[in-house]
């Protein structure tokens, strides 16, 4: 079934390939991860002219939900449609993060999350019940970069 879709931009990365991937909270408090037929590059984003920008609220036209356990957001759009409303304020973009928060990885993703002894949590294909959320931080917040490899950067908080 297919539904209008009104997204709060909240996730947007760039992957080593160079593609993008983004996603959104929606009118229902539900995260949407907006998917074409090939993936999103930087073209897509505010800062290149595109409609996707942390904070920005952008209609996605009409959805239709493509997601498995546990990318349950995936949502197929079309690009033609997609078009960026505006940039929410920063305190009501925060509102709604702390509004979505949650205070333990388990209750986001589900039981089936598992953390290896490096720490890194994965779920299973096929399991889960998320593969977005919201994690609150127990203090204030702090921005580390690491260079891994020269033309990357990853950022921690």
């Amino acid at each position: 079934m297919s539904a209008q879709q009104i997204i709060v931009v909240d996730h947007l990365a760039r992957l080593e390939d160079g593609s993008v991937v983004v996603a959104g909270i929606d009118g229902n408090h539900e995260h949407v991860a907006p998917l074409r037929g090939s993936p999103w590059d930087t073209a897509a984003t505010a800062r290149a002219g595109g409609p996707f920008g942390i904070g920005v609220a952008v209609d996605l036209g009409f959805s239709r939900r493509s997601g498995t356990p546990p990318l349950v957001e995936e949502r197929e759009v079309e690009e033609a449609r997609v078009a960026a409303l505006g940039r929410l304020p920063d305190g009501q973009f925060w509102s709604l993060l702390e509004t979505l928060g949650h205070d333990h990885l388990p209750s986001i993703y589900g039981d089936d999350l598992t953390v290896s002894s490096s720490g890194a949590g994965s779920v299973p294909v096929g399991r889960g019940k998320a593969s977005l959320g919201v994690l609150r931080c127990p203090g204030p917040a702090e921005l580390f970069r690491h260079f891994p490899r020269a033309g990357s950067t990853m950022l921690f908080g």
